[in-house]
């Protein structure tokens, strides 16, 4: 459900995290609910704060029942450093409002009340979303080392299978739950959510290439012709720094030289989305001449 575009982010709320906050109210945890979901939608706004402070444009936010994703309009994989820093901001917020819920009480400007609930919900969403799998914030963080070493596609293929396995435990930390008697269906939601959540991430880590060059596609066919943009590249050259020189809106041929600017050979654009979504923003650009060397 759309809640509403705001500063040009469109701020979302997943179905089954309502029916899971009705289930909560329901049950007489009104005030409870709404501390979570307090919680939750800092952790997703601090999240927002950092992509913005590293000028990135996140297009929509979307609360889930264990968290929330952002879609951002840059290219995933090519910034590694500000990847994993816009990651771990929900987390550091999630710590940050529980160390300042703690001063609060001890100055004697918070009364005992809801404190409680406060810190364990912080602490509980900072620590659970540091877990080093896909969709959570340390698989995020995980993914961005990974990448380095083996290529944004099979580290994203890779975490989002830790992903999947938190899920299971989780189904089985529920069956252990009605085994002794507690019917608990939070476990269960969030096995759910978090399944779907980590195979998304792995489907799109496949298409992610594939958009922009659809997009050029389409004006092909629209207008039968565009633009192509030769741009000549250093054989030792790093994806991520070729990826800062590419144009919108036109097709690129990459002319790859040697130190001694012999030409080496030519990279067509999908060709080289392909090998930076397979072997990573720090291989060099020779690679992508290799046949045989990418996994």
């Amino acid at each position: 459900m759309q809640l509403g575009r705001f500063g040009g982010v469109t701020f979302k709320v997943n179905t089954w995290f309502l029916v899971l906050l009705l289930i909560h109210a329901g049950s007489g945890l009104l005030k409870q609910t709404g501390i979570f979901f307090g919680v939750l939608l800092t952790h997703e706004l601090a999240h927002l704060i950092a992509a913005a402070a590293c000028d990135y444009h996140v297009d929509e936010i979307e609360i889930l029942p264990f968290g929330g994703t952002l879609r951002i309009s840059e290219q995933p994989g090519t910034n590694l450093g500000v990847e994993t820093l816009i990651a771990l901001a929900g987390p550091l917020n999630n710590f940050f409002l529980a160390g300042l819920g703690a001063l609060l009480y001890r100055i004697g400007l918070w009364e005992q009340g809801l404190l409680d609930l406060f810190l364990m919900a912080n602490l509980s969403m900072g620590l659970f979303n540091l877990i080093p799998v896909l969709p959570l914030d340390g698989g995020r963080v995980y993914r961005a080392w990974l990448t380095r070493r083996v290529g944004y596609r099979r580290a994203t293929a890779r975490v989002a299978r830790g992903g999947k396995a938190v899920a299971l435990l989780l189904v089985l930390a529920g069956v252990g739950l009605l085994f002794f008697g507690v019917y608990q269906l939070t476990p269960f939601l969030l096995a759910f959510f978090l399944y779907l959540a980590a195979e998304k991430e792995k489907l799109s880590a496949g298409f992610i290439p594939i958009k922009g060059l659809m997009e050029k596609q389409g004006i092909l066919k629209n207008d039968g012709a565009m633009g192509t943009y030769h741009l000549t590249v250093l054989e030792t050259v790093t994806l991520g720094e070729v990826l800062k020189h590419l144009v919108p809106g036109k097709y690129h041929l990459l002319i790859v030289v040697g130190e001694d600017l012999e030409i080496r050979g030519v990279v067509t654009e999908k060709r080289f989305f392909e090998g930076l979504t397979r072997l990573g923003p720090d291989a060099r650009t020779r690679k992508l001449l290799e046949d045989g060397s990418w996994p």
